[in-house]
């Protein structure tokens, strides 16, 4: 699974909502609510391949987006701090 985002504030919300809209299969109300927060904004998770697609259409329309993985690691992938001091 990939999330689907924008990474910058449409230039044209309007024409940003109608793109994705269409490249995500939302009505045009759920796109504008998609993109009415700051950037980075949340718009779609979809499989791989379809998520890059939308992602691509995205970006034909203008759109700062990108895809990426929505796989978090868990503890044992990462390093976890148990302490911090400054010097």
């Amino acid at each position: 699974m990939k999330l689907v985002a924008t990474v910058r504030a449409p230039d044209q919300p309007e024409e940003a909502a109608r793109a994705v809209a269409e490249a995500a299969g939302l009505a045009l109300a759920e796109a504008r609510m998609r993109l009415a927060p700051e950037p980075p904004a949340l718009l779609a998770l979809l499989e791989g391949e379809k998520a890059d697609r939308v992602a691509a259409l995205l970006r034909r329309g203008g759109l700062a987006a990108v895809a990426v993985d929505a796989r978090v690691p868990s503890d044992r992938q990462r390093v976890v701090a148990r302490t911090f001091s400054k010097r």
